[in-house]
């Protein structure tokens, strides 16, 4: 499939696409929100995950029925004003263009890219967004998502519903978590601080760090597993409870020392990692 890659286009209300779009020039114009009607929203669980290489992590799916909404903006993308075609915009529409489950559709306001679910493969896992609001129930995915890697979840298929009270009483017990915390908070803010952490050893991006747990951060656990606590097991749970342990205590300790000898390591290495990473390598210098 061929994309003619100017003209008005219709994307999925989704922060990450606005922001591709944002940093376009003047020759690329989000020029409104719609709420597409006739239409369905779904996440892709493995694109979600692969944070790195995957531009978008949804679908959306024409049904025809009114009662159907996704929410979505307008882009329109102008010939004349743009020299170089932006790479950002460029590598968005690469990967649609090798999506061959995914056709674009025209409609009064421009350009749709829809997704069939009989040529959809069914090794992909997908989730319904009510409301086809992305950003309203992104971390309601994440959450599930996090529960299921820790261990918490089992290993049915995701959906967005809220936690039961047997994987909350779970998870409070694994990670020692007091029940005074909003649970939601919790296990995102956990896996926040891990990343941080994994950001800081030097074996995640900092672009990683927003409490998803996703292919990346696995790679990292793993990485630092295999280079500092080899006899830990984490082929059942990626998010071992010891090894958390020992990647926090590990940050915890480090800025402790730093600070009694006088470096600039700031109160908190977890709020601002670069402070920290500055006042490490001031002590190696």
């Amino acid at each position: 499939m061929v994309v003619n890659r100017y003209g008005k286009f219709i994307f999925p209300k989704q922060k990450s696409i606005l922001e591709r779009v944002s940093a376009c020039g003047d020759g690329v114009q989000v020029l409104g929100e719609k709420e597409l009607e006739g239409y369905q929203l779904y996440i892709v669980e493995q694109w979600a995950c692969d944070v790195i290489r995957r531009p978008y992590n949804t679908v959306i799916v024409f049904t025809g029925d009114p009662a159907h909404k996704v929410k979505a903006c307008v882009v329109n993308i102008e010939r004349g004003k743009i020299e170089h075609y932006p790479e950002k915009l460029k590598d968005l529409f690469d990967n649609l263009e090798k999506d061959n489950m995914t056709r674009p559709k025209d409609s009064d306001e421009g350009t749709i890219f829809v997704t069939n679910f009989s040529t959809f493969p069914s090794s992909l896992n997908t989730i319904l967004v009510p409301g086809g609001d992305y950003e309203t129930h992104k971390f309601e995915f994440f959450l599930n998502l996090n529960l299921r890697k820790a261990g918490c979840r089992g290993r049915s298929a995701l959906s967005l519903k809220p936690p039961t009270d047997a994987q909350r009483d779970k998870f409070l017990q694994t990670y020692t978590v007091s029940d005074g915390i909003p649970f939601d908070y919790a296990v995102l803010e956990l896996v926040k601080l891990v990343q941080i952490s994994l950001y800081i050893y030097g074996f995640l991006q900092i672009d990683c760090t927003d409490g998803f747990l996703c292919n990346s951060t696995e790679n990292a656990l793993k990485e630092f597993q295999n280079k500092y606590c080899p006899d830990i097991d984490i082929r059942d749970n990626i998010l071992d409870p010891m090894l958390v342990s020992v990647i926090l205590r590990k940050i915890v300790s480090m800025r402790n020392k730093l600070n009694s000898l006088g470096y600039q390591v700031g109160k908190d290495p977890f709020s601002d990692p670069d402070l920290f990473l500055n006042g490490v390598a001031s002590f190696q210098v």
